[in-house]
């Protein structure tokens, strides 16, 4: 945690006229106040990242889903033209019988 230079300037000038218990007060304050942005800005970065993750996953989803039907869609077509084949060899071996 950093101190302002004001805040050292304040601090420095209590120790001088011999205030030590208002300048350490004052130094504990100021600690305390940085401490407590400090958490809340680790809480803010938190949830920013939270939410970045949840939308990384969310999309991460989508592509997933349209990935599952582009496969299901293509093994259709390859299964439609297997069928396709069977079905000209079936007529060829059965005009070979005939």
């Amino acid at each position: 945690m950093e101190l302002t230079q004001s805040i050292y300037e304040q601090i420095a000038a209590l120790e001088r006229r011999g205030q030590i218990e208002e300048a350490k007060e004052l130094a504990r304050t100021a600690y305390e106040k940085q401490y407590q942005e400090n958490i809340k800005e680790s809480d803010r970065l938190t949830q920013a990242h939270k939410k970045s993750l949840d939308n990384m996953t969310g999309s991460f989803n989508v592509l997933m889903a349209v990935s599952t039907q582009s496969l299901t869609l293509y093994n259709q077509v390859l299964q439609k033209e297997k069928d396709k084949q069977e079905a000209i060899y079936a007529k060829q071996r059965e005009e070979r019988e005939a």
